[in-house]
């Protein structure tokens, strides 16, 4: 797992938890939540949901957003942002149960 936007050395857990946050941005909160079940399918252990790595593409996920739209992905800024809040949603409410 690579975290090819900023490309460093570091714990390969925040990578991890990037994962469902970047799947999220380009193909819904539903994306990112599968990687996390089949994340615990394979290892048995629940991946880092990491609420600070969501908040911290928001409100202004260009960061990311505009390299995908680089290379051809067709996604907005406002479609990146509204898919960051629902997953942000979803893993508060999980938190929370």
């Amino acid at each position: 797992m690579v975290d090819w936007v900023e490309t460093s050395w570091g714990p390969a857990d925040l990578d991890v938890a990037h994962a469902p946050t970047y799947l999220a941005m380009l193909h819904g909160a539903e994306a990112g939540d599968r990687f996390v079940h089949a994340c615990r399918r394979r290892t048995g252990e629940r991946p880092d949901e990491n609420v600070m790595d969501i908040v911290g593409y928001l409100p202004d996920p260009a960061k990311v957003v505009q390299p995908w739209r680089d290379s051809g992905l067709p996604i907005s800024d406002d479609l990146a942002r509204h898919r960051l809040e629902q997953r942000l949603g979803d893993v508060l409410r999980a938190q929370t149960t």
